[in-house]
């Protein structure tokens, strides 16, 4: 019962860890809002790197 907690919470952590990705993303591109530079941006913390975090999270969540 205790790995299915960690489990469950390191997919919940990874599934969070890429909706906050896209909350940050989002914005940088639409308004001057910025954290760190356009190129590091986009390779760091873009879209790609939230849906990774997404996917992932959800294959630990769905494991039985």
């Amino acid at each position: 019962m205790a790995e299915y907690r960690r489990r469950r919470f390191l997919g919940w952590a990874l599934v969070s860890l890429g909706i906050a990705v896209v909350a940050q993303h989002l914005p940088s591109h639409w308004g001057p809002f910025t954290v760190i530079s356009r190129g590091w941006d986009e390779l760091a913390v873009g879209y790609l790197m939230a849906g990774l975090l997404a996917i992932a999270g959800t294959i630990v969540l769905s494991r039985v």
